[in-house]
């Protein structure tokens, strides 16, 4: 999100986007390593867009 999105929000919307944030439990695993081009990343992936069928 931009920098000025937050800044111009009232502070009632920064705290609904705060509880909102905390609602959802603790973070996730880290993100997955680089994978260089030409190799193939390890399963499950999804490609964007999906290749015709």
């Amino acid at each position: 999100m931009p920098w000025f999105a937050p800044h111009d929000m009232s502070e009632r919307d920064l705290r609904a986007i705060y509880r909102y944030i905390k609602s959802l439990g603790p973070a996730g695993g880290p993100a997955p390593a680089f994978v260089p081009p030409g190799r193939e990343p390890k399963e499950p992936y999804v490609l964007f867009p999906q290749p015709p069928k």
